[in-house]
């Protein structure tokens, strides 16, 4: 394990960096704009060329050097911070800087990802492959404890700048860690078998396109990728940051303190799922997960102060690691391993364009439909200020509850519809049936 934790070390050092620089970044644009469009724009110029990339993604990582392609990663992405606190010192950062930056660095950054998840297994023998695993989870959750109230303390006493300093020592730490050790590479095919598979180009597309083919052409897989379209399309409309920030009047510390919750109800309930191993209802864990996090998120929408957010968000954010993990590993027992990567592949392709529609769409209607209809007077204020109150930062309250209620109803959805509710039955384990087999 050693080699490893040196590499995870450095990986999650950079990523407490990067989420600093988000959290900080949002801060900003708020306060510049006080839009939920601008800030969601954030997410959707890094996601735009993300999502060109993922389909390929695979077949780069697999045929590059996985260390030089982590480095160049961090470097790319650590150059653009670079940029952004360069035009910053010098007085001209505006946002559009901070669009194009994110478009240059999140595809290179989800690479150097992708490169660093697929090298784990090598670098660490099966008996860790759980314990490894269970890492990953306490960077992603432990950056949310620990990033928000970092940068809301920089920000508040020295600005912006020195968040970027931070996030920029970040990447150098990151890129050091890898530099010094040992990314195995996956072992060369016989040479015959590499030179066919150079000679396969159309082979290569009729894979790109595999994943959607097999999704369409089974009942069950449909119904179940549907369910997690239609759950993505309400939670990533739900966005903290501006109903937090509108309702304190830009409060980043506030804000800072409802994240920091959000991790510790992840990481606990990491470590309590990689405990208990499940059940082997894998669908009820599903359905119900997504019931209780739209409830939690229901309540995150009405609550008006932290005391209410924050234990809304750690309770809302603990309910995801079991259903999560719950449809994972539905997803793994159910379809062949040769067919598993060109599968997730396109569900995270479906997935991500229905998340580009809903952040498209949730700020512009936050901004100019929910916001002016529950301000004093509001068409909407008369109905729902008993609710939500009424004032800046009424209208996003009011979408995050609807959105909330979204959220339960497909859970709801997902313990109801038979194609889902049954899906556990009608899909044999892969190696039970021939179901999953590979395109060839």
């Amino acid at each position: 394990m050693r080699n490893f934790l040196i590499v995870w070390f450095g990986q999650t050092i950079s990523s407490l960096g990067s989420k600093m620089t988000g959290f900080a970044v949002g801060v900003w644009i708020f306060e510049q704009t006080g839009q939920a469009t601008a800030l969601a724009l954030v997410t959707v110029t890094g996601m735009i060329p993300t999502l060109l990339l993922t389909l390929f993604s695979g077949v780069i990582v697999d045929r590059t050097n996985r260390k030089r392609l982590m480095m160049v990663g961090d470097a790319v992405a650590g150059g653009t911070t670079i940029v952004l606190l360069a035009l910053f010192l010098l007085g001209q950062m505006q946002i559009w800087h901070i669009y194009v930056a994110y478009a240059v660095g999140l595809p290179f950054a989800t690479l150097q990802d992708l490169a660093y998840q697929s090298s784990v297994s090598l670098m660490v023998s099966k008996q860790q492959y759980t314990r490894a695993s269970s890492l990953a989870q306490v960077t992603w959750y432990g950056g949310n404890i620990i990033s928000p109230a970092l940068a809301a303390a920089l920000y508040g006493a020295f600005g912006l700048a020195s968040v970027f300093l931070v996030d920029i020592v970040t990447f150098i730490i990151a890129i050091a860690t890898v530099l010094g050790s040992n990314i195995p590479q996956p072992k060369p095919k016989p040479q015959g078998e590499a030179n066919a598979q150079r000679l396969a180009v159309s082979g290569m597309w009729s894979d790109l396109l595999y994943g959607f083919r097999y999704i369409v052409e089974r009942p069950v897989l449909r119904a179940l990728v549907l369910v997690g379209c239609l759950w993505t399309l309400f939670h990533d409309a739900a966005l903290n940051g501006p109903m937090i920030l509108a309702r304190t009047d830009n409060n980043e510390a506030v804000l800072a303190a409802v994240l920091a919750a959000s991790g510790i109800g992840g990481v606990i309930a990491a470590i309590v799922v990689s405990i208990w191993g499940g059940n082997n209802r894998q669908i009820l864990t599903y359905g119900l997960g997504m019931v209780a996090a739209g409830i939690g998120k229901t309540l995150m929408g009405l609550g008006r102060s932290v005391t209410v957010w924050a234990p809304a968000q750690a309770y809302t954010s603990a309910m995801f690691p079991p259903f999560l993990s719950a449809r994972r590993a539905l997803f793994m027992a159910k379809i062949d391993p040769a067919t598993q990567g060109r599968f997730f592949a396109s569900f995270r392709v479906l997935t991500g364009l229905v998340s580009l529609f809903s952040l498209l769409i949730t700020g512009p209607l936050g901004d100019f439909v929910f916001e002016p209809a529950m301000a004093e007077g509001g068409g909407l204020a008369g109905t729902f200020d008993w609710l939500v109150g009424t004032g800046r930062g009424a209208g996003y309250a009011l979408q995050f509850v609807l959105l909330g209620l979204g959220m339960t109803g497909v859970g709801v959805l997902a313990l109801l519809w038979k194609p889902v509710r049954e899906a556990e039955t009608a899909l044999a384990d892969h190696d039970q049936t021939q179901i999953g087999a590979a395109a060839d």
